[in-house]
């Protein structure tokens, strides 16, 4: 589904009354399911859920929800694609501790910013930073066990919970983002796409589209960290096992995604809203 004239010049008007030029969004959102991720200078692992498809053949209207890496370096063209896009509101998962060490969201003015850790312990790192593993096993079993806690963080639940509230009220377009843009990103992306009646073949494949985003992350941690960055594969990109154990812990501990969704708080009229709003 492609976007409509919004990739060409548009007139943003800022708070002082000016109105200024917004820069062409380098490519298009194109089909449903197999839409390629698109260029948010500053960041990386960006990309527009719009377009895939529902169980009862609707689809998630292009424009609305977005999701990505971290925003501290986003640049002037970047926060000018913000704003080119009509992104309102920018949730942060990230932990007090991870925005001090690299840095806050640097965003245009007017866009509103939601601080919402799914960690409300102030020291917990990302999960790609884990200590060096000496396996790839062992990557995987890391990232796989911190899948299965992510159902239950009480910050995940208020995250999760502000985000979809937000998005079921009228002209929010949201994006969210945690460091890497792949584990607490993607779970919130999982959810909100399983309450809106999302096909899970295209959750999945969504889900998956994060290890598009491997070679830019392996850089920024090399970078950060030198020889003690833990590098693998395993830890840099997502698994459609780390999915499962999530999806598992919420049959096992909720009794299903109806159930979890009911209990961080979104109740049936939330969930009609946001389905009005967000699907085609």
């Amino acid at each position: 589904m492609a976007r409509d004239d919004r990739e060409g010049q548009v007139a943003r008007t800022r708070a002082n009354g000016t109105a200024t030029p917004a820069a062409p969004i380098v490519a298009r959102v194109t089909d449903a399911a197999a839409h390629a991720q698109f260029f948010l200078s500053g960041t990386w692992n960006f990309r527009d859920l719009g377009g895939l498809r529902t169980e009862d053949g609707r689809t998630v209207q292009p424009g609305i929800v977005f999701r990505s890496a971290q925003l501290a370096d986003l640049d002037s063209d970047g926060q000018q694609s913000l704003l080119t896009l009509g992104i309102t509101d920018v949730f942060d998962l990230r932990s007090a501790a991870e925005t001090v060490k690299a840095g806050a969201d640097r965003l245009p003015e007017g866009v509103a910013l939601h601080e919402v850790p799914f960690h409300l312990d102030d020291d917990e790192a990302a999960p790609h930073e884990a200590p060096r593993l000496d396996s790839a096993d062992r990557a995987h079993n890391f990232l796989a066990t911190a899948y299965e806690e992510f159902p239950t963080l009480p910050g995940a639940h208020l995250a999760i919970a502000d985000l979809l509230t937000t998005l079921a009220n009228a002209d929010t377009r949201a994006l969210w983002h945690c460091a890497a843009g792949k584990d607490r990103a993607g779970w919130t992306a999982i959810t909100l796409l399983h309450a809106i009646e999302v096909r899970e073949e295209d959750i999945i494949a969504d889900f998956l589209r994060s290890n598009d985003g491997i070679a830019p992350l392996r850089a920024m941690v090399s970078a950060r960290y030198g020889e003690q960055a833990n590098l693998s594969d395993q830890l840099l990109g997502v698994d459609e096992d780390y999915y499962r154990r999530a999806m598992k812990t919420v049959q096992d501990q909720y009794g299903g995604m109806p159930e979890y969704l009911d209990t961080i708080g979104i109740d049936s009229d939330v969930l009609r809203r946001l389905r009005d709003r967000l699907l085609d």
